[in-house]
């Protein structure tokens, strides 16, 4: 079934979206279906269904086989924290991804999480980060002193890294010149905003004033954990307003 599956991927250039190394036991059920395949990744592979338009779902209990295979074939990854928090799956290293050049976008699942949220699945993301830290920390595994995720790579996780992981990252993911304009407008300030207002905030008002730098990664942090839809006034897909207030 899985080479009839790559080879009508292969055949009509067809993406590809599934699941690779979500739970101990899913992984151990793979192999035992392919003895003597090397890796869960190589499963795949083997069956013609890893390229440049795989797609492949959690990526949380990765071997270093793994890793290499999906960086080899340049396939994606989605990153479902919300998903592998609600069925104790694990926690996926989007650190060490990014770092070995892997595509990674953001994933809702909401079939194992409860949000359907992008906002939810980056602040799942940052949470996750974190506690992976910790955990290497408390137990003496290497990579305690990488750095969590910070609210600019949250952002490009939630855009550009997702339109990457879709191979449309030259038509949309960013406001680039001659991209597709899908675009949300953010307005911090609306009435009743979840947003503490930098006016009255001594210390935000500051920053805002001494550092243009400091001021972008201020407003990146408020939209990615205090916002919520209300903060969003207007919706662009394709160049066409979808949504205002």
């Amino acid at each position: 079934c899985l080479r009839g599956l790559g080879a009508l991927a292969q055949k009509y250039r067809l993406p590809v979206q599934s699941h690779l190394c979500e739970n101990p036991d899913e992984i151990a059920f793979a192999k035992s279906c392919f003895p003597g395949t090397p890796s869960y990744s190589h499963i795949y592979h083997a069956s013609g269904l890893f390229d440049t338009r795989t797609i492949m779902a959690h990526c949380v209990h990765m071997s270093d086989s793994d890793i290499q295979l999906v960086r080899q074939c340049g396939v994606g990854v989605s990153h479902c924290p919300n998903s592998n928090f609600s069925l104790s799956s694990g926690i996926a290293d989007v650190r060490r991804f990014l770092r070995e050049g892997i595509p990674v976008g953001l994933g809702t699942d909401v079939g194992g999480g409860y949000a359907p949220s992008i906002l939810d699945a980056m602040r799942m993301a940052a949470a996750a980060s974190r506690a992976l830290i910790a955990s290497r920390r408390d137990t003496g595994a290497a990579g305690a002193d990488a750095l969590p995720l910070d609210a600019n790579e949250l952002l490009f996780l939630a855009t550009m890294g997702g339109a990457r992981v879709m191979g449309m990252h030259e038509h949309l993911g960013s406001l680039d010149q001659g991209k597709l304009f899908d675009a949300l407008v953010v307005d911090l300030a609306v009435p009743a905003s979840p947003v503490p207002s930098a006016e009255t905030t001594l210390a935000v008002n500051e920053r805002l004033r001494d550092s243009p730098t400091d001021a972008w990664k201020l407003r990146a942090e408020q939209f990615v954990f205090l916002a919520d839809d209300r903060n969003i006034s207007r919706v662009y897909v394709g160049g066409n307003l979808i949504h205002s207030l």
